[in-house]
């Protein structure tokens, strides 16, 4: 259902700025970052609102990541929804995991 695909997130120009995004997916985040205050509630979730001018950057990556020193050596593991697959009947999955990387 081609109106459903579509419903579930919008694209709106914002002049020469980031995108503006909208649809269903985006009332399923509850936080969203705010350039002066941090992550704060979604709006769209505690207004019940259908209208947003949130953009790409003010959502999680859905990644998390921690820094760590071993002697000299500084190091940061990285984890969380890293890409996707395509399954045998076209379906899309999400795939976690890990990755440790040397500064």
């Amino acid at each position: 259902d081609i109106d459903y695909l579509c419903s579930i997130l919008k694209v709106s120009k914002n002049g020469c700025k980031d995108p503006f995004l909208d649809g269903w997916i985006t009332h399923l985040v509850p936080y969203v970052l705010s350039e002066e205050e941090g992550y704060v509630p979604n709006r769209l979730v505690a207004e019940n609102s259908n209208w947003s001018d949130y953009t790409l950057k003010q959502f999680p990556s859905g990644i998390s990541a921690i820094k760590f020193t071993v002697g000299s050596a500084t190091y940061s593991i990285q984890g969380g929804l890293l890409g996707i697959v395509v399954n045998e009947d076209g379906a899309l999955e999400p795939k976690a995991g890990w990755v440790v990387s040397q500064n």
